[in-house]
């Protein structure tokens, strides 16, 4: 991580935090392991194409999208970008896949991977007509952030209920955001970005929706709420899950607070105006908690499952009576980097060692629980 200054609390100048409660204990909600398909060198994503075929894509850091139909894991690549990256190691590679919502007509899907130089790249890429595999066709860039570090490069992509492309970035990297990029409204790094990709010009319509972001490692919508869930990676101390009800998604842009803060704390000794900031509605530690990295997540029932990279604990959060609840739901033991769903609902957890876990909740959702 680097060296950076440790987060201190506000001068007697700064103005009083003042924060809703964080999530309150949950009852329990529990998820049951499966049997894990193997065999993949360092996934980062599982996601489907709902296109009908029952087809679950794996992506690899290091360029290639494998194929899983009924738990065996096909012979050959949906697609392979090797060719495209620059690194592929640490935080470098291969980070995002996204299916356009009509996939099944118009054969579009959008990666996102760290170009030959670092940038962080957003790019459309077409499927063949059978939709068997990418085609040949270079990919069209929409996005190429220049970066200056090696990590904190964000990369998750999702489609939000607008029908835009949603694209979390990292700050640069670094450690402690050392070019303040997060709240530089110049500059889309430490950015949550939306993308009209229909637009004649989609690069031209690229649009700033929330800014103070370390490193958004997955973020979901709840499909029937619309509300938007963030796990933000920590620095120093604290690892933090937001929450942007929808009712609120579409007003002013939304600040997330880092680098002022971490967390619930002030990050810098100066400047920590908390005033309109996105207050995390859960947040845990490095120390006593043994966290070191926050991993998104998908909703299920209602409830964002996230984990931490570093314990292996599974946790699920959810809305209830204007507050949020939390609980664990597996100790994994596994290296979490990511989560995602199959064409049939299914809930995957993705080990970064080689492995995708189904999870059945094994418990049903509360009843009474807010949507």
């Amino acid at each position: 991580m680097g060296a950076a200054p440790p987060p201190t609390t506000p001068p007697s100048s700064s103005p009083a935090l003042s924060a809703p409660p964080l999530a309150t204990p949950d009852t329990p909600w529990t998820l049951a392991p499966g049997r894990p398909v193997g065999g993949f060198e360092r996934p980062v994503l599982v996601t489907h194409a709902d296109d009908g075929s029952g087809r679950l894509f794996v992506v690899e850091q290091s360029g290639l999208v494998r194929v899983v139909r009924d738990g065996v894991v096909q012979p050959t690549p949906f697609a392979d970008v090797r060719r495209h990256l620059g690194g592929r190691s640490g935080e470098q590679g291969l980070l995002g896949l996204a299916f356009h919502p009509r996939f099944r007509e118009n054969r579009r899907l959008f990666a996102a991977w760290t170009g030959p130089r670092g940038e962080n790249t957003v790019v459309e890429l077409r499927a063949r007509a059978d939709g068997s595999a990418i085609d040949d066709t270079p990919p069209r860039v929409l996005l190429a952030i220049p970066d200056f570090a090696a990590n904190h490069n964000g990369g998750h992509l999702i489609f939000g209920p607008d029908g835009r492309l949603w694209v979390g970035t990292g700050d640069g990297g670094g450690a402690g955001d050392p070019r303040r990029t997060a709240q530089d409204d110049t500059s889309l790094l430490g950015k949550m970005l939306r993308i009209d990709v229909d637009a004649r010009a989609p690069a031209r319509g690229v649009e700033t929706w929330g800014r103070g972001l370390r490193n958004p490692w997955r973020y979901a919508f709840d499909p029937r709420s619309g509300d938007l869930w963030i796990a933000d990676v920590g620095q120093h101390e604290w690892e933090e899950v937001d929450l942007i009800p929808a009712a609120s998604a579409a007003t002013t842009v939304k600040d997330f607070g880092w680098s002022t803060m971490e967390g619930r704390e002030c990050f810098r000794a100066a400047g920590c105006d908390t005033r309109g900031l996105e207050w995390p509605v859960y947040v845990y530690g490095h120390g006593r908690d043994g966290g070191c990295s926050i991993t998104g997540g998908v909703v299920v029932d209602g409830r964002f499952v996230f984990a931490d990279y570093c314990t292996g604990r599974v946790q699920a959060i959810r809305r209830v009576d204007g507050g949020t609840r939390v609980t664990t739901a597996w100790e994994s033991g596994r290296r979490v980097s990511s989560f995602g769903l199959g064409p049939d609902g299914t809930l995957w957890l993705v080990d970064h060692g080689g492995e995708i876990v189904p999870l059945r909740p094994s418990t049903p959702t509360a009843p009474g629980a807010a949507r």
